[in-house]
This record gives C-alpha cells, sequence and structure tokens, in this order.
C-alpha cells in the first residue's frame, strides 16, 4: 500500500506550545498518512534537545517570520501551517502588527499557491490566537476583564485583524483558529471543552473556564485540528 505524505509547516516551534506541537505531530503519522514536519526557528540549534531531534520525519529550517519571500516559499511547498508563534509579555501590551503582519503573508502565500495550481491539496491554516478576542461580557470574568484583557488589549486587537484576514474573505482558503484559555504548565492533563463561536466555554457543572494545560492544548492542535477536519473552518474557544 502507497502511503500519503502530508508536509506540515510550524511557525512558533521554539515557543512553548510550538515545542510540544512537534512533540505529538512525530506521533500521528500511519502506514497510510505519513506528516512530514518542518520547524522553522530564527536559530535552528534552539531545537537541538528536542526529543524528536532525530526523527526522520522532522526538519529544522532557520528563518522567521519578517522574510516575506521566505514565509512564501516555506508555505507553497506545505499542506498545513501551523502558527504557534507569539510575542512577550511586555511586547503584548504595546500596539504591534506582528500577527496581522504574518497573517497577511501566510494568506497571500495560499491563496497564490491554490490559483497558480488549483489540482493541488488545499492547505490549510492552524493558528493559535487568544480567548482574549472573546467580547462577550456573560463569558468574562470580571477580574480578567478589568486586568488581563486590558493590558493586553494591543496585542489582542491584532489578533483580531489575523483572524479577520481569513474569515473575511471570498477565497476557498481553509483555516482553523483555536482561542485558548491562561496557559498554564503547573495543572493536570484533563480533557479540555471547546465552544464552537470561540468563546469561554461554559456549562452548568464547570462553569466558565479560565486556564488549560499547554501541553493538552498541544495535542488538541495535532490530533482534533491538524489530523481530523471536524474542526475546518472554525473559530475555537478552548478551556478547563
Amino acid at each position: 500500500m502507497t502511503s500519503v505524505e502530508l508536509k506540515v509547516l510550524v511557525f512558533g516551534a521554539t515557543g512553548g506550545t510550538g515545542h510540544l506541537i512537534l512533540k505529538h505531530l512525530m506521533t500521528v503519522s500511519t502506514p497510510q498518512t505519513v506528516y512530514k514536519v518542518t520547524a522553522v526557528a530564527r536559530n535552528p540549534s534552539t531545537l537541538n534537545d528536542h526529543p524528536d531531534i532525530q526523527n526522520p520525519n522532522l526538519t529544522v529550517a532557520k528563518g522567521n517570520l519578517s522574510d516575506e519571500e521566505q514565509v512564501k516559499s516555506l508555505v507553497s511547498l506545505h499542506d498545513i501551517v501551523i502558527f504557534a508563534a507569539g510575542l512577550g509579555i511586555l511586547d503584548g501590551q504595546k500596539p504591534n502588527e506582528f500577527y496581522s503582519r504574518s497573517a497577511k503573508l501566510i494568506y497571500e502565500a495560499i491563496n497564490e499557491t491554490q490559483k497558480s495550481n488549483p489540482n493541488r491539496l488545499k492547505i490549510k491554516f492552524v493558528c493559535i490566537t487568544a480567548l482574549g478576542l472573546c467580547n462577550d461580557p456573560e463569558r468574562m470574568y470580571l477580574l480578567y476583564k478589568w486586568t488581563i484583557k486590558r493590558w493586553f488589549q494591543p496585542c489582542y486587537d491584532d489578533m483580531a485583524i489575523m483572524e479577520n484576514i481569513f474569515l473575511n474573505n471570498n477565497d476557498d482558503i481553509n483555516y482553523v483558529f483555536v482561542r485558548p484559555a491562561y496557559l498554564n504548565n503547573n495543572i493536570p492533563d484533563k480533557e479540555l471543552r471547546v465552544d464552537m463561536d470561540g468563546k469561554f466555554p461554559l456549562d452548568e457543572v464547570n462553569g466558565l473556564g479560565w486556564q488549560l494545560n499547554r501541553n493538552v492544548l498541544a495535542k488538541f492542535i495535532v490530533n482534533n485540528c491538524v489530523v481530523s477536519d471536524k474542526y475546518d473552518k472554525k473559530v475555537l474557544g478552548v478551556t478547563y
């Protein structure tokens, strides 16, 4: 039996979530479908300690999201593009165009690639943003609304532009936007909750969730957004 090879590109591979996404991507290949992964890093040596660095299905490419020509070239060669890059705490509180600029380059690359080769497999864009984009007052803790959301509003504003570049278009481009709650590495792994409208998940038993284990998010991204088409063209709110 001939296997199908899917090429996955990961931006933000050296970050906390991206590092874990690589780990889970290395476990999902089957005899029928092989996932070939390219991890983009400004300094490839930062991934030398990754447990899967010797895996033949993993390649590390030197690059960054500010190089328009390189971004477009890399995107055109892959079937799935994962965006797990982000800003630091201080940069996230300042006006910026990091997310919207990156989204514009990736969107243009996907659109140009598909139009130039309409018979190729449609490229899927899987992107991590944040639950801070939710503006529903009934789905938001007051303390969060008046602290973290206000502090990081410049970052959330640019993330909203990023999402809208894909959501408000007439081109046939596939995407999944995942908005996680506060990521905490020090809480146990357990099943997350999903809101299909990109809001804080709410139920009678657990109420509003506000945090999520980073490893659980990475596993969800790979198993439910990369391998599966269950959430294609959706914006998801995820938390415990």
